[in-house]
């Protein structure tokens, strides 16, 4: 989007229509595109893992494990409740359904997630204090899926741009918050208030203005038209669009679902203490999976049109290209880990980290497998294969929770590293299979 016309977006001011009619090419686009995404997201896993560090460096690792134990419960609750909205009207090429539709549809999931995240922080058996943070950490969830909902729109449209002003900004105001909370209190609670109340901050006063304000230069323009509903929004249109993106919802709820179960088990074996450090070792995986989501956010659209036009050769050739990314990010990280895990991690954390140096090779042994089996979801996602991944990650759950229930009470945090990277291996040849099995019978369809 040009400088002018983003000015324009901001502040709302008119803008003359022909501004959006003179972007850039679709080739120009995508690399503007990533460039773009990868800062921001760069910018942004950089500020949610220096909320990792601040969290270890002034609180024990048993309140680094409290903070921990409250994302690993509200993440699938909240992964679920989103149905992946944003990947569904992404690659929505043929404007199945309003914009309108998917906002109301959010609104309704995210509510549902937060009562059940209330519920879940009431019932469980550890502190009031646990009980704070699990619901301060839903609260800020839920805002983060409303800003979500408002990403898909302009991912929809290709202004990567829009979002990823939004992402950096909320990375510098959600560290700037929780480093002030957390010297302030020294505990988790502080930790997740300071993240709740810059998510909040931010949708109030940047995604939702922003969106409105870009919405209405898209009708204006003319470009909107192709966004119009089929029909009025209605409740059995948004129920239509919510068992169109349910198994897509539960694919994604089974993944975080999946990634979390060695924690659990983590926690009941050995305590939060051992819980924080894990934790801490396996937020460095973040640093490739920001490659990982800015490219796979970027090219998700691109894949679909080449899905839906019958190119499965080029369809085949960029998810190839982006998983090769994937593969090749992964084994860098563990050779990083090998050589220099132990100095980097007692500089980054503390020297109790740095000690369990061994740990962080294992999890980014993981991670490679972690990052072509996400671009493979992409692939997936943009080939409307939602329904075909049930069975693949009820498969990666129950291999998650086998091996952490084996290695986990053995070999404590290494076990639960294992488990992880066991678990992504299933995922990654599971995806694959069912790509190609799905591709090969669209080709014969075709011939």
């Amino acid at each position: 989007m040009p400088t002018s016309e983003l000015a324009g977006v901001r502040t709302g001011e008119a803008c003359d229509a022909a501004a959006l009619q003179s972007r850039p090419d679709a080739r120009a686009r995508f690399r503007s595109g990533f460039a773009w995404t990868l800062a921001a997201n760069g910018l942004y896993a950089v500020c949610q893992w220096c909320m990792l560090a601040v969290l270890a460096k002034l609180c024990t690792p048993a309140e680094m494990g409290t903070f921990a134990l409250g994302l690993a419960v509200t993440a699938p609750v909240i992964v679920f409740s989103n149905l992946q909205l944003r990947a569904v009207q992404a690659t929505d090429v043929r404007g199945n359904f309003a914009f309108g539709e998917y906002v109301r549809l959010r609104l309704w999931t995210t509510a549902a997630a937060l009562a059940a995240i209330a519920g879940i922080a009431v019932m469980q058996p550890r502190s009031g204090t646990a009980a704070l943070v699990f619901f301060a950490l839903g609260l800020s969830k839920s805002f983060e899926s409303m800003s979500d909902v408002l990403y898909g729109y302009l991912q929809q449209r290709e202004y990567m741009d829009v979002i990823a002003r939004s992402l950096m900004i909320k990375g510098l105001v959600s560290i700037t918050l929780v480093a002030l909370a957390t010297f302030l209190f020294r505990n988790a609670l502080g930790a997740a208030a300071g993240v709740g109340l810059a998510s909040g901050l931010m949708l109030a006063f940047y995604d939702v203005p922003v969106t409105r304000r870009l919405r209405l230069l898209v009708k204006r323009s003319g470009e909107g038209s192709a966004e119009a509903a089929p029909a009025p929004v209605r409740f059995a249109r948004i129920r239509r669009l919510a068992v169109v993106a349910l198994p897509l919802g539960i694919v994604q709820g089974l993944v975080s679902f999946s990634a979390n179960i060695p924690r659990y088990q983590l926690e009941r074996t050995r305590g939060l203490a051992d819980l924080g450090i894990y934790s801490a070792l396996a937020s460095l995986i973040v640093l490739g999976q920001t490659v990982v989501s800015a490219l796979g956010n970027v090219a998700s659209p691109r894949l679909a049109r080449l899905h839906a036009a019958g190119d499965l050769a080029g369809f085949v050739r960029l998810l190839l290209a982006i998983a090769a990314s994937g593969a090749a990010l992964g084994v860098a990280g563990v050779a990083l880990a090998a050589l220099y895990g132990g100095p980097l991690l007692s500089l980054l954390f503390r020297p109790e980290y740095g000690a369990r140096a061994d740990v962080l090779v294992v999890i980014m042994a993981g991670a490679t497998f972690a990052y072509v089996a996400w671009f493979a979801g992409f692939g997936l996602t943009a080939a409307q294969l939602f329904r075909e991944q049930i069975p693949l990650l009820g498969a990666v759950c129950l291999s998650a929770w086998v091996a952490a229930a084996v290695l986990v009470p053995r070999y404590g945090a290494t076990g639960a590293a294992m488990a992880f990277g066991m678990s992504m291996t299933v995922q990654a040849i599971g995806a694959a299979l069912i790509l190609w099995y799905a591709l090969r019978r669209q080709a014969e369809a075709l011939r």
